[in-house]
C-alpha cells in the first residue's frame, strides 16, 4: 500500500480536548515528571584578603635586578675571546668593546662588524696569538 502524501492525524485525547481552548499551564512539568533537586544553599562570600594574599613583599621591584656585589670579570677591553654568536651554538673570533660588571656583560665586536651586549656566560676564552 502506497501513501500518497497523506499525514495521519492523531485523535485528541479528552485532557487535550479541555485544555485546547486555555492558554494555562499544561499537566505535564517541565521536568517531565522527573523530580527536581531542592536549590543549592546559597555559597557564603570569602572574606576579604590582603593584596599581597600573605605572601611576602618582594624585596626589589620587578623587572629590576637586585644590588649584588660587583664581580671582577675575566676580560678587560680590547681582549681578543672566542664568543658565542647570539642564536646559535657557534663560538667566533671577537673583541671585547665595553665592560658592564654590575651585570655581567660586555659589548662585543664580532669581524663581521656587529657589537652585541652579551652575558659574560657566552665569552668563553682569550685568543692566544701564536709566536714565531
Amino acid at each position: 500500500m502506497e501513501r500518497s502524501g497523506s499525514t495521519r492525524k492523531r485523535k485528541p485525547t479528552p485532557k487535550a480536548a479541555e485544555n485546547s481552548g486555555t492558554r494555562g499551564k499544561s499537566e505535564r512539568s517541565a521536568s517531565r515528571g522527573r523530580n527536581q533537586a531542592p536549590a543549592p544553599a546559597p555559597v557564603p562570600k570569602p572574606e576579604a584578603r590582603s593584596a599581597s594574599r600573605g605572601r611576602k613583599p618582594a624585596a626589589t621591584p620587578k623587572g629590576r635586578k637586585s644590588k649584588s656585589p660587583v664581580i671582577e670579570l675575566k676580560f678587560a677591553v680590547d681582549d681578543a675571546v672566542m664568543t658565542k654568536y647570539p642564536g646559535t651554538s657557534l663560538f667566533y673570533p671577537s673583541k671585547v668593546v665595553y665592560v658592564r660588571p654590575e651585570d655581567r656583560e660586555y659589548d662585543i665586536l664580532f669581524e663581521n662588524g656587529k657589537t652585541f651586549t652579551l652575558p659574560s656566560s657566552y665569552v668563553k676564552a682569550e685568543i692566544k696569538k701564536k709566536t714565531e
